[in-house]
């Protein structure tokens, strides 16, 4: 990766503050985790180097120049550099993200039918949903061949089916059983989202930039672990209320506060929660909202109807505001 928002000084201008950033053509994350959630079957690739696939124009390779050593043994100095250019998309660069997404949306565009693979691509990585195993499969073959012609590859296979599996070559697929959906751990045996909690007491100073880290570990953007996270949430916006600094060490009473706290989080606790809702003869989309003297929250559950006339209730999303927060949205 290259840190294309270095600065050579702090009144200094990077390379991305230089360049414009492009459209946001990426579909939301939530949709693609959601849209997950009703078919049986899920199928992922990955597009091999993605960003180094992409060829610069020749007149913008002046722009993205590295000054590099001849002889990475002898001194720094002017006989020892070079200056090279990038003929390929960088990574690192805030324009990458778009240019990527572009090429990839106007390869899809090229044939019918691809509405909702250009949905269910994110950066580079594409997900197939259905409850069609064929279709799985006729998919596979159809977009390797589609990103083929435009001399991408598409590998890194994996699904939650062996059958689908099974018809990935060894050398396209990932055999492990535990994987990654858009940053969440995922296995594929299990068909199950899977979070591992614990926040180690590992004696440091603590403040509040270092709490709010340590609660980030844990990446939960649909919100089912969410009254997990309460008291932290609760604890941090009590600090925010003191307008205690953000890398200011916690005072003696707040330590002992938080360590009170951090005592739910040192044992690790490992969560799986099914990713496939169920086969539905039909659907139906429930929202509660409620709030305490303290917190506002809100959750969205799937109730399936299935062709044996039963019904299972599933959590889709959740989320959750201090009321101080809440109020003061409002008022702006």
């Amino acid at each position: 990766v290259i840190n294309c928002s270095s600065k050579t000084s702090k009144n200094d201008r990077s390379l991305n503050d230089c360049v414009h950033q492009g459209p946001d053509l990426l579909p939301q994350l939530l949709g693609i985790l959601i849209r997950s959630r009703p078919r049986q079957y899920l199928m992922s690739g990955d597009v091999e180097k993605a960003f180094h696939q992409i060829v610069l124009d020749p007149n913008d390779r002046d722009y993205v120049r590295i000054i590099w050593l001849r002889d990475i043994t002898k001194p720094c100095d002017d006989d020892n550099l070079v200056v090279y250019r990038f003929a390929r998309v960088l990574f690192g660069l805030k324009t990458s993200p778009f240019l990527l997404s572009a090429v990839l949306r106007y390869h899809f565009m090229s044939s019918p039918g691809n509405e909702a693979v250009i949905l269910n691509t994110y950066v580079d990585n594409v997900f197939v949903f259905t409850d069609d195993k064929e279709f799985a499969v006729h998919e596979k073959f159809r977009l390797k061949d589609l990103l083929k012609d435009a001399c991408m590859n598409l590998r890194c296979f994996f699904s939650n089916d062996f059958e689908i599996d099974s018809v990935f070559d060894d050398s396209e697929k990932y055999t492990g059983e535990v994987t990654k959906i858009l940053g969440i751990e995922y296995d594929k045996v299990s068909d199950c989202f899977v979070f591992n909690i614990e926040i180690a007491d590992t004696g440091l100073v603590w403040t509040p930039a270092r709490i709010i880290k340590a609660q980030l570990q844990v990446f939960d953007p649909l919100g089912l672990l969410l009254p997990t996270f309460v008291p932290i949430k609760a604890f941090l916006h009590k600090l925010t209320k003191l307008k205690v600094p953000l890398k200011k060490p916690l005072s003696p009473h707040h330590d002992a506060e938080w360590r009170e706290i951090l005592r739910s989080y040192t044992v690790p606790c490992r969560i799986s929660i099914r990713r496939y809702a169920g086969r539905a003869e039909s659907y139906e989309l429930h929202v509660f909202s409620d709030a305490s003297s303290s917190f506002v929250a809100a959750c969205a559950y799937l109730r399936v109807k299935h062709p044996d006339g039963s019904f299972t209730v599933t959590l889709l999303m959740a989320r959750s505001k201090v009321k101080d927060d809440l109020i003061r949205d409002v008022d702006d």
